[in-house]
């Protein structure tokens, strides 16, 4: 198809992360909770930044002030700094359904402010005749994408992603790509749909 724009699958690099963000203990993403914060701006709690180790098994150290732009977390969202947040926002098409809710990153001697895209209603993606599911269920074994759907977006959720409206894995754009990278943001992986 000839003007065809590329999409990718945007992650952390796992080997930069070197600090994880860790919600308190009686917070955890779940749909109640997603229903809870679904009109709200900013998130009712603050998350701490914990530098890590990984030897055998991931080891939590001290409270850490060194972070990516795409924030590692144990909450399960998508954690962006302001910098890759206002990248994104300014290169939407504006049918993604998208608002931004903040959420204020405690390191060990400064405070961060971060953003979780929400996505206010799902976006279908997806070529469900190809899509390969758990057999007997709606889970997705092995996503395929569909072009005519998926290219009304710069950005979208994981579609087989349970908390999708918080989604950790973010699909985006060439357009998108190309300012992360001009922007010499590090620790990302682009993969290629």
């Amino acid at each position: 198809m000839v003007g065809k724009i590329e999409y990718y699958w945007m992650q952390p690099k796992e080997v930069a992360i070197n600090s994880v963000a860790y919600a308190p203990g009686d917070y955890h993403l779940s749909l109640k909770f997603i229903k809870e914060i679904a009109t709200v701006n900013q998130l009712p709690f603050s998350m701490k930044l914990h530098s890590i180790s990984v030897k055998d098994k991931i080891v939590k150290d001290g409270l850490s002030d060194d972070c990516l732009d795409y924030l590692s977390n144990n909450f399960g969202c998508a954690l962006l700094s302001t910098r890759l947040k206002d990248i994104i926002a300014d290169n939407l098409i504006g049918s993604e359904s998208v608002r931004w809710i903040s959420v204020c990153i405690e390191g060990k001697s400064k405070t961060f402010e971060y953003y979780i895209p929400f996505f206010t209603r799902f976006l279908d993606t997806l070529d469900t005749e190809k899509t390969i599911y758990t057999p007997g269920t709606k889970l997705i074994t092995k996503p395929v994408f569909d072009y005519t759907k998926y290219s009304q977006y710069a950005m979208f959720h994981n579609p087989g992603d349970i908390y999708w409206q918080m989604s950790y894995s973010l699909y985006v754009n060439e357009k998108i790509r190309k300012a992360i990278l001009s922007s010499r943001m590090p620790g990302f992986v682009f993969e290629k749909l």
